[in-house]
């Protein structure tokens, strides 16, 4: 399986994967980043279970939240759930999504309404939510530039 190989392949040079990964995938996903010993990992536009958030949580990965936090609940339970020292955020554009953005073209505008309602369902300063979540995606990605 070409993913098998990916992951091999971050677990041997240290690097980060990123994965779409949904429903009943998640346990199959973890077991085998366990197996090849991947330490960075990145579930994007992650969906799933709350026996599979905690397993995440406790490998240290990390999820990135999209717009649909601002009328999707299981998007607002996730972040309720998952710790923001473990937290990015994401447009997965180009994506139809509904509610505030509903028929507008996915742009990286909408990042600081997704900021906004992270900090608020956390109970945070906009600004602390914001400068946290810069900080995981430079850990993450090793980034060697300021954002």
């Amino acid at each position: 399986m070409l993913l098998d190989r990916f992951a091999a392949l971050a677990a041997e040079l240290d690097r980060p994967i990123a994965l779409h990964v949904i429903h009943e995938d998640g346990h199959k996903v973890c077991d085998l980043l366990e197996r090849h010993g991947v330490r960075r990992a990145h579930f994007h536009y992650f969906k799933g279970d709350r026996a599979t958030i905690d397993r995440i949580i406790a490998k240290r990965y990390y999820v990135s939240v999209t717009p649909e936090i601002l009328y999707d609940e299981q998007s607002r339970e996730l972040v309720r759930l998952y710790p923001i020292e473990l937290m990015m955020t994401e447009t997965d554009g180009p994506w139809p999504f509904k509610g505030p953005f509903q028929n507008i073209e996915t742009t990286p505008m909408f990042v600081p309404e997704v900021v906004r309602e992270i900090a608020v369902l956390k109970g945070i300063d906009v600004q602390q939510a914001a400068a946290v979540l810069a900080d995981n995606a430079k850990k993450v990605y090793d980034f060697g530039v300021e954002l």
